[in-house]
C-alpha cells in the first residue's frame, strides 16, 4: 500500500485478475472433478458396446478389443474420444434404469 491507504498498482491488477477469470478457474475445477470421478466409475460389464449407437467405429473396436474396466481407462485408449465416452455414459444410464423399471 502507498502512503494515504491507497492501493497499490499491481494489487489491484492482480484482485481484478482474480475477479475476471473467477468463473473460468470454477469451470475447471469442475471439470477436475468430474475427471476424476470417471478414473474409478466403472463401466458395466454387460455392455455390449457394439450396440452403442452413434460409437464411432474406431472407438467400438478400441473398447471392445481391450473391455476397460472403468470410464478413466477407456478415456484413455487410443481412437476414444470425450464424445465416445459422453455416449458410452448415457447407454449405461439408460439401459440400467431399463433394468430397474423392469
Amino acid at each position: 500500500m502507498r502512503a494515504g491507504g491507497a492501493i497499490d498498482d499491481a494489487v489491484w491488477k492482480s484482485v481484478h485478475a482474480d475477479l475476471r477469470y473467477a468463473p473460468y478457474l470454477k469451470r475447471q475445477a469442475t471439470e477436475i472433478r468430474r475427471q476424476a470421478s470417471m478414473e474409478t466409475r466403472r463401466i458395466p460389464g454387460w455392455i455390449d458396446f457394439a450396440s452403442v449407437e452413434g460409437l464411432r467405429n474406431e472407438a467400438r473396436e478400441a473398447l471392445t478389443r481391450y473391455r476397460p474396466e472403468t470410464f478413466g481407462q477407456a478415456g484413455r485408449l487410443e481412437g476414444v474420444t470425450p464424445s465416445d465416452l459422453t455416449l458410452l455414459t448415457i447407454h449405461a444410464r439408460k439401459e440400467a434404469k431399463s433394468a430397474r423399471d423392469r
